[in-house]
């Protein structure tokens, strides 16, 4: 019953994500995202018994990939519009915090550099 209720967070916050990146003008478009990304969060959660994220990340990808492709060739769309809005579930937030962080950091930091 949990992965359940995680597979329909995750397929709503793939929906959340294409109203950010407007993907809202074609509804059907942003509900397949929705759906691939929730199937991606499905597979990424029952092959726990592999002990190994990394693993269950790319396999859960690697089927939302496959998947965007194909209907992006049945739909004639590109291929970047389910990827992106599928990949969400998958992608560890607190990693992309932490990065952009340091990113942001260093920027910053060198800025003040050449200031002086």
């Amino acid at each position: 019953m949990t992965i359940l209720i995680h597979c329909l967070a995750a397929f709503f916050g793939c929906l959340g994500f294409s109203f950010i990146f407007r993907i809202f003008k074609n509804i059907h478009f942003a509900l397949i995202g929705s759906v691939l990304g929730a199937l991606g969060y499905f597979i990424y959660t029952n092959l726990v018994f592999t002990d190994n994220v990394y693993l269950q990340t790319f396999i859960g990808m690697l089927a939302v990939s496959l998947l965007s492709e194909m209907f992006a060739r049945m739909l004639k769309a590109p291929a970047t519009i389910f990827i992106i809005i599928g990949c969400f579930p998958l992608v560890p937030g607190s990693g992309i915090y932490n990065t952009m962080l340091q990113v942001y950091k260093r920027i910053k930091n060198h800025e003040y550099e050449k200031s002086e």
